[in-house]
């Protein structure tokens, strides 16, 4: 049978066409019909070239593959590609040139819905591609908040424990100043403690006092419904008890019971003195230290049976460790009768206050916390003149750093305020700035809203060993490290892709990932992504740990290199099979 090659067949049904258009105008028929006449005859030619041109391509490959070598089965796989790629849009360029040859049509009939086609593709193919880049711009502060944030905490954790020191709390080093020290002695507290309400309760030999001051009155509880008549009303329940907070009675729901005012400038509550100046062996006890002495013990066997304040008596009770006072009865009132004291007191009347409350009684408890054995692991430093300690936290490491700028650098670090050490993990923040970072500094909350332990500035009240510092820590949870992770990673992806299936003609034109096939777009999507978040981890690492960053350089190197090696690899096994 004899065969016509594609071109032919395509010329055939133009002459065709071109005939059927000019009986349908010869037949007075609109212009409308004989553009779709047209159309649909050089729609039926694109069909039969391109059927026609795949067969003939499946028949030059059968030949290629059964008569030459593997380097001509390689270099006709890549002909055969370009030539598939060339078939899918410009048969209706070849179309319109032949239709140009033929007198009498225009020249731009089938072309017209090709270009608006085209600039729809453009269109498409810009807007992905912008998509993309802002999921790239989001995925990239996703790692580099969460790898920097572990990288920190690991930096802190390795570097802490290998740079610790252990040191003799009575003797100071100043070879030592700037770095973690393990410090073990006994508290001492050099001033006495006095409470700012109570001049009577005075103590030695403590770190903190805290007093406890309370009022007995009525308070509303909840409310009771109850019926009355044909519609709904509630009524306010009342009871007596121990509470800090001062209610008003004007505020009650009528009726209520009426509580009396308070003494003149007493304050109710809480309220803690700490040593002003503690020691440990040589060294000074900063207030951020003394914050984490929370062991208090009952202070009533160390003070007076008898305090004062604004005019009001106190007196002791040690069978619950409060003392009390009575403002309706004055202190001249309660000691006139004698009587079967109670606690120590030979007057009936203070045994009526100490167990018979009523209201508008009056009782405050005061807690201290001894001196006594203690562990420190921090940083040593020279505060004014005095030996102190200040937290331990991750800071820059350079090669150009001397040993004296590294240790420096760790003290100005520790003195910095907590708040402002967690302000500086955002990006600007005030300003044009500001709004341009406002996605980075969203992520960045999100991605340090957690509790972990941000410094080592161990304190307690035992002799521990230094490891005990470091196993106290709050480490990041692992789920949420790997959740913001895979996050990253799925917009890395899903960014990059948008912008590689734009450019697979050119993608498939490279040597190294022309071997891959249809599948070489995604194998440069991942590469792009795993390069992208070991680089970052990269990054991250150069501030902190040097060594560190060049081992994940070199692995982002390897993920890199990857797709190359193995399609060189699998390039020599077909050329070997086809051989």
């Amino acid at each position: 049978m004899k065969s016509y090659s594609a071109e032919s067949l395509a010329i055939l049904c133009l002459i065709v066409a071109t005939k059927a258009d000019q009986r349908a105008r010869n037949l007075g028929a609109p212009n409308h019909v004989q553009l779709t006449a047209s159309r649909s005859i050089a729609v039926t030619a694109v069909g039969v070239a391109t059927e026609t041109g795949k067969g003939r391509q499946h028949a030059f490959k059968r030949d290629a593959n059964k008569h030459q070598g593997a380097a001509a089965a390689k270099s006709f796989v890549q002909d055969d590609r370009k030539e598939r790629r060339a078939m899918a849009v410009p048969p209706h360029d070849r179309l319109g040139q032949l239709k140009r040859h033929h007198q009498g049509e225009p020249a731009n009939m089938i072309h017209t819905d090709v270009f608006d086609d085209d600039v729809d593709d453009q269109r498409i193919g810009l807007s992905s591609i912008i998509l993309g880049a802002m999921l790239i711009s989001l995925a990239i502060p996703i790692q580099w908040f969460n790898e920097a944030r572990s990288i920190k905490m690991e930096t802190m954790l390795s570097r802490g424990l290998r740079e610790c020191v252990s040191i003799d709390s009575t003797e100071v080093d100043p070879e030592n100043r700037g770095r973690l020290v393990h410090a073990q002695g006994r508290t001492r507290g050099s001033t006495p403690l006095v409470d700012p309400q109570f001049a009577d309760a005075q103590l030695r030999n403590g770190l903190k006092l805290q007093s406890t001051v309370e009022v007995f009155e009525w308070a509303q509880v909840q409310t009771t419904p109850y019926m009355q008549g044909t519609g709904k009303r509630s009524q306010a329940r009342f009871q007596e008890e121990w509470t800090t907070v001062h209610h008003d009675s004007l505020r009650f729901r009528k009726p209520s019971p009426d509580n009396p005012r308070l003494p003149n400038g007493l304050m109710l509550g809480t309220s803690t003195t700490v040593c002003d100046r503690v020691e440990l062996g040589s060294f000074v006890l900063p207030s951020e230290i003394l914050n984490h002495f929370h062991r208090f013990e009952p202070a009533i066997q160390h003070l007076p049976a008898v305090v004062h304040a604004h005019g009001l008596s106190f007196f002791a009770n040690e069978q619950d460790g409060y003392y009390y006072a009575r403002p309706s009865a004055s202190t001249a009132n309660l000691l006139s009768r004698p009587g079967a004291g109670a606690a120590g007191f030979t007057t009936a009347s203070v045994a009526k206050v100490l167990t018979d409350h009523e209201v508008g009684d009056i009782r405050v408890r005061f807690m201290w916390v001894p001196e006594g054995e203690a562990t420190i692991v921090a940083v040593q430093c020279d505060r004014d003149g005095t030996e102190t300690f200040v937290p331990y936290r991750p800071v820059v490491q350079s090669p150009c750093f001397t040993d004296f700028q590294s240790r420096q650098m760790q003290i100005d670090e520790g003195e910095r305020p907590l708040k402002d050490f967690k302000a500086g993990k955002a990006c600007c923040s005030e300003g044009v700035g500001g709004c341009c970072c406002c996605p980075c500094n969203a992520i960045a909350c999100c991605c340090t809203q957690e509790v972990v332990t941000e410094e080592i500035f161990y304190v307690s009240n035992k002799l521990d060993p230094v490891e005990k510092a470091f196993q106290q820590v709050v480490h990041r949870n692992p789920m949420r490290v790997w959740n913001f992770r895979f996050a990253g990673w799925c917009t890395m992806f899903l960014g990059t892709w948008m912008i590689v299936r734009q450019l697979t003609g050119i993608i498939e034109e490279v040597h190294a990932l022309s071997l891959y096939g249809d599948v070489s777009g995604l194998v440069l999507t991942g590469t792009i992504t795993f390069s992208a978040a070991a680089l970052i981890v990269s990054i991250a690492y150069t501030c902190y740990r040097p060594v560190m960053a060049l081992q994940w350089f070199g692995f982002t190197c390897f993920v890199v290199m990857s797709p190359v090696l193995l399609g060189n690899a699998l390039g020599w096994k077909r050329a070997s099979s086809a051989l």
